[in-house]
């Protein structure tokens, strides 16, 4: 998959060593922005502007998911999975479990739309409330506990129930 945020594949060698082959990626470097938020301590505000890029940027890096993979997604993808670098500026997906590849019928696609959108939604409440996925005990319960624009709230109710 061709994406900005994701590892590009650079190519394979199957000649140098006849029992193994050796496949290439950039290398991206950034920090998992989890690991930012425990260093720091704080939570995101939903009227930050550093708030609304990374929702922004994660929104456009869950299309490319959804429309340019072929794959399945195994498991969740989280906060952990969300890296940032260069000042905060580059957002990009890694340590993605990806499974077999999707089915082409329509109510597969609605299915994986939905979990896509289930974990924006969480990775967003994680985002302003500082709770990490193995704390949380009732995602609805958090939701309605933040204090965020009520039109934020609605979107996020709406994704995690899509």
């Amino acid at each position: 998959m061709k994406s900005k945020y994701f590892q590009s594949y650079l190519g394979f060698d199957d000649l140098t060593n006849e029992d193994y082959n050796l496949y290439f990626f950039d290398i991206k470097k950034g920090k998992a922005l989890q690991q930012l938020l425990l260093e720091t301590g704080q939570t995101l505000q939903d009227d930050q502007q550093l708030f609304k890029f990374w929702a922004k940027e994660l929104l456009y890096a869950f299309k490319d998911i959804t429309y340019r993979s072929t794959y399945t997604i195994k498991g969740d993808i989280t906060l952990r999975n969300m890296y940032i670098s260069d000042l905060g500026i580059k957002v990009y997906l890694k340590k993605i479990k990806f499974g077999e590849l999707r089915d082409e019928n329509l109510e597969f696609h609605l299915a994986f739309e939905a979990k896509i959108l289930n974990n924006y939604a969480k990775i967003l409440i994680e985002m302003l409330s500082g709770e990490t996925e193995d704390r949380i005990t009732s995602i609805d319960d958090l939701l309605q506990q933040l204090q965020v624009d009520p039109e934020l709230k609605a979107i996020l109710y709406e994704c995690l129930h899509a």
